[in-house]
């Protein structure tokens, strides 16, 4: 399934490079929602959606900007899912990081929300 899933981005991709992560996917979900609904719970659908949503991929933090809080906690969740689908130790790790760097930048986002006009919450969220 994961694989189809994959086909099936990469083909929605090249027919509308223009189109940035979040749009592609809700694209992807009209298309096909039986393919995107079909994957719920395959470690690399998990990964997938945690990247966008997190930004971590470079093509996705140019064309989407700084992450508004909900969406690290969403990324975060994925991330989670993701490794405990996960059989290998390392890659395990390497998704428990990413659920924790998604953590760590949502509390600084949601501080950062609550008093906008201090200068630390500008060089703690990179703005």
């Amino acid at each position: 399934m994961a694989d189809g899933l994959l086909e099936a981005v990469r083909g929605l991709h090249l027919a509308h490079p223009e189109l940035g992560p979040k749009p592609l996917l809700a694209k992807l979900r009209e298309q096909q929602p039986d393919l995107v609904r079909a994957a719920p719970d395959e470690c690399t659908a998990h990964r997938m959606r945690a990247l966008v949503l997190s930004g971590l991929t470079k093509p996705c933090a140019r064309e989407a900007g700084t992450r508004s809080a909900a969406e690290l906690r969403e990324a975060a969740t994925h991330f989670e899912r993701a490794a405990a689908l996960q059989p290998a130790p390392a890659l395990k790790a390497t998704l428990t990081d990413g659920a924790a760097w998604c953590r760590r930048r949502e509390a600084a986002v949601y501080h950062c929300a609550q008093r906008p006009l201090q200068k630390t919450c500008q060089r703690r969220t990179g703005s």
